[in-house]
Parts: structure tokens; sequence; C-alpha cells
């Protein structure tokens, strides 16, 4: 049997001082304070019991992004923390679009550092935050940034052979790397081959 929640029977929300709050769609139970917190007027140990409202504490996904555990229907639902506010406060996520944290800071879900973007904006402000995981900070890279810079300034000059030995990577890292196809990131004045 579904336990059925509606909004009309949640106290009304909590006093502070600073802050909007609206419920979480789909979760009539809960609320989203613009200053980036999720609170439940849900007593605990009791399926269709409410009371006051409490601020819930979360935890910390491995990307470092808050989660939060909400219950619907005797079901236990993890939702990230800031689609919870962003979905609150502006709706659902228009298609092909996901949040944006714009400091960079995955841990700040105020409001005013939200907004739905698509995915190429999202990465330009990793981009420009140094979230992104180029170059050394990629869990794959086996260079680093100076390596790079000298693998370039060698082409022409070193056999993609020698590099390669050189740098203890095979010749086609040592081919991607001179042509630019990967390490992107790295800005190195263009050097012509032989």
């Amino acid at each position: 049997m579904a336990i059925v929640y509606s909004i009309g029977m949640c106290p009304p929300f909590p006093e502070v001082k600073g802050v909007e709050f609206r419920h979480v769609p789909g979760f009539p139970s809960y609320a989203a304070g613009d200053d980036g917190t999720i609170w439940s007027c849900k007593v605990r140990g009791r399926a269709t019991a409410v009371g006051p409202w409490r601020k819930l504490r979360g935890s910390i996904d491995r990307a470092g992004y808050p989660r939060i555990v909400l219950w619907l229907n005797g079901q236990q639902q993890h939702r990230h923390v800031h689609r919870l506010i962003l979905q609150a406060f502006a709706g659902e996520a228009p298609p092909g679009q996901e949040c944006r944290h714009l400091d960079g800071n995955p841990r700040n879900n105020n409001l005013t550092n939200l907004c739905w973007g698509t995915h190429i904006q999202n990465s330009h402000d990793r981009i420009r935050h140094g979230t992104d995981n180029a170059g050394e900070r990629s869990s794959t890279a086996r260079l680093t940034a100076e390596q790079v810079v000298e693998i370039r300034s060698q082409k022409g000059k070193q056999t993609q052979c020698t590099l390669a030995e050189q740098f203890g990577v095979c010749m086609s890292a040592i081919s991607s790397i001179q042509n630019r196809r990967t390490w992107k990131c790295l800005h190195t004045p263009h050097v012509t081959g032989r």
C-alpha cells in the first residue's frame, strides 16, 4: 500500500532569517532552502506522521557532491542536493541540461550559485575553475606537463621511438602529443617536423 503525503499535511515552513523555502517536487514532506539546505517534516519511524521541520544532513559522494536520502512510499531515494534545490526553485531541468555550480565548489548549493546549463557550459565552467581532469589531473596521466612540453619541442629532432623509450610510453602516445590529439589543454608553441 502506497503512503500518500500531501503538501497540506506539512506544517508551515520553518522560520529561518533570510532563507526562502519551497517544497521539493515529487517529495511533499521535504523542503529546499535557497541557502542549499534540505528539510523534512516526516517523523522518524512513523510512516505517515508529520512533525516540525528538521534540517537533514546528507553525505558526500566520491565526486564531492552532497547527497541526501529521501523517502517516498516506503522506498529510499538518493538525490543530489544541488538538483533538489534547482528543481524546487527553477523547475525541472530543460531537456539536455544539467546543474552547474557557478563557483566550481560542489558543496556550495546556495541557489545563487546554481543554474541549469548544457554539458558544454558545465565543461567550460570546470576548465575556468581548474576543476576539470585534463592534463596531470587526469587519473590516467603518465606524464607531467613539463615532459609534454619537452616531447613537443623534440618533434623532428628525435625519433618518436627514442622519445617513447626515454619517457616510458608507447610511440602512439608520443605521436598524439606531438600532433596535439592529446594534452590539448597544454598550450605550447607549434614545432614543425623535419
